[in-house]
């Protein structure tokens, strides 16, 4: 005997996850009458009275009751399966992938899932016995399902992180008049979300080591004060997910208005609660001349670096609901 493969189809569902991305619910709804088994015949004898008697009981519907996490991920999920006009439990394991940008910029996620029924546990019962003898169908029937799923958010979803410091140095570099290198450290702040867009910022440095500078040096520049803190005021969207930040800073003891630019946002994901950007601080010439009384400062000064630091949702309005498409 040959194992026989089919399809559906025509079909719907939707999901909904957490703030960490791991699934918390999931519908699907598959209509019955779109099962292509390659083979008219066996097709019509499926859709008949014999087996889902599809005039009756047109569609088919499983709701979760429980989602497992095992990893980030992979999960079980555990519900109810309505089919032929009964509703019993019903589980399989469900695999997804990594979100990735489709064609046209949309965020993509493949879902895998596998699970296993006994069909006679439903009502479908038909069979035959075979000439020399056993049955000619298996009551075993192997699920799986392979969907993409198009995450979409509340326009209104608003996600306020808190950005910790992980004991961790940052690197970074220094453009003015010739590159130097250097390391943050005791870096704090929040970013506010809206609708998976940065909306608002506030970087807070508590110390700042640059190769070549003398502890000294910084110390006259900075004074007891943090070295460095940007709070935004506007984000104004670039495209391509990079934004420019205006807002109000301070250099050490001095307060001045700072404009930046905040790329390549990471949220945090299952299994993973960090945050992580690029950000390029630009701080004016007659700023650094401020900075040091006396002295003249020739060119602009630009500040690079790219932050992973540990995160923690303080405020949430709503979540995100990814519909299976």
């Amino acid at each position: 005997m040959t194992t026989v493969r089919g399809r559906f189809e025509r079909f719907e569902g939707e999901g909904r996850t957490n703030e960490r991305g791991e699934l918390q619910w999931v519908r699907l709804e598959i209509e019955v009458g779109s099962i292509s088994t390659m083979n008219a015949q066996r097709d019509a004898h499926l859709l008949a009275p014999d087996f889902f008697d599809v005039a009756q009981y047109p569609t088919m519907v499983f709701e979760s009751d429980t989602v497992e996490v095992l990893t980030s991920h992979s999960f079980m999920v555990r519900g109810h399966l309505s089919l032929h006009g009964q509703t019993h439990p019903y589980e399989f394991h469900l695999d997804v992938t990594q979100p990735v940008r489709g064609l046209y910029g949309e965020m993509r996620i493949g879902a895998d899932m596998e699970g296993y029924l006994r069909r006679s546990t439903w009502g479908l019962k038909w069979n035959q016995t075979l000439e020399l003898g056993g049955l000619a169908l298996s009551d075993d029937v192997n699920v799986r399902v392979n969907i993409q799923v198009t995450p979409q958010s509340d326009p209104n979803l608003h996600q306020h992180w808190e950005l910790e410091d992980n004991g961790q140095s940052i690197d970074f570099t220094v453009r003015h008049h010739r590159l130097l290198r250097g390391q943050l450290s005791d870096v704090r702040g929040w970013l506010d979300m809206v609708d998976g867009r940065p909306q608002g910022l506030q970087v807070e440095v508590g110390r700042c080591t640059i190769e070549g500078v003398s502890d000294t040096l910084l110390a006259g520049l900075f004074g007891s004060r943090t070295p460095l803190a940007f709070t935004s005021e506007r984000l104004t969207a670039l495209g391509d997910g990079d934004y420019e930040v205006s807002g109000s800073g301070r250099i050490g003891a001095l307060s001045v208005p700072l404009t930046a630019r905040l790329s390549s946002v990471r949220l945090p994901q299952a299994g993973r609660t960090y945050i992580g950007a690029r950000v390029q601080i630009d701080v004016p010439a007659s700023v650094l001349t401020r900075l040091r009384p006396g002295t003249s400062a020739a060119s602009d000064l630009r500040c690079s670096l790219w932050f992973s630091l540990p995160a923690v949702m303080t405020e949430t309005s709503q979540r995100a609901q990814p519909v299976l498409v």
